[in-house]
């Protein structure tokens, strides 16, 4: 069943916001050097990139919200984004990640919203992440 979209949601409530990021199409993971320091949420569903985009995103470090819903990320990705020290919500729908990558999550603190709708996490993956975070709202 896909989650109802609150519209209080980070990815719907920053866009007026000049540090909100969404890419194009075509954006790749040679695009993520061009994405400003202090950008606040970064979408990027949709675009054209991998594991190794994410590695190149560790000096975003206001990001509060990220959107890679739709995107060929796996769980190696989730290392990069487990070091974002801001992040609060996490989109990752659609795409290839599992119970292995939610483990990486474990250490985000102030994760308050997660969507794994259409991936490969169990409810037992959500349920090992809830323990470790608590306060996160997961929707799959």
């Amino acid at each position: 069943m896909l989650a109802i979209m609150n519209r209080d949601r980070l990815v719907f409530a920053l866009q007026s916001d000049n540090r909100y990021f969404r890419a194009h199409r075509e954006f790749c993971n040679e695009d993520m050097g061009t994405v400003p320091q202090d950008t606040i949420a970064l979408i990027l569903e949709n675009c054209d990139i991998t594991d190794d985009a994410l590695r190149g995103a560790t000096h975003l470090t206001s990001l509060r919200c990220l959107d890679l819903d739709s995107t060929a990320i796996t769980d190696l990705a989730l290392g990069a984004v487990a070091s974002l020290p801001a992040l609060e919500e996490l989109w990752l729908e659609c795409t290839a990640v599992t119970d292995e990558g939610l483990r990486q999550l474990h250490a985000c603190r102030v994760l308050r919203f997660l969507s794994v709708v259409y991936t490969g996490v169990s409810a037992a993956g959500v349920a090992d992440l809830k323990s470790a975070v608590p306060d996160v709202e997961i929707s799959q």
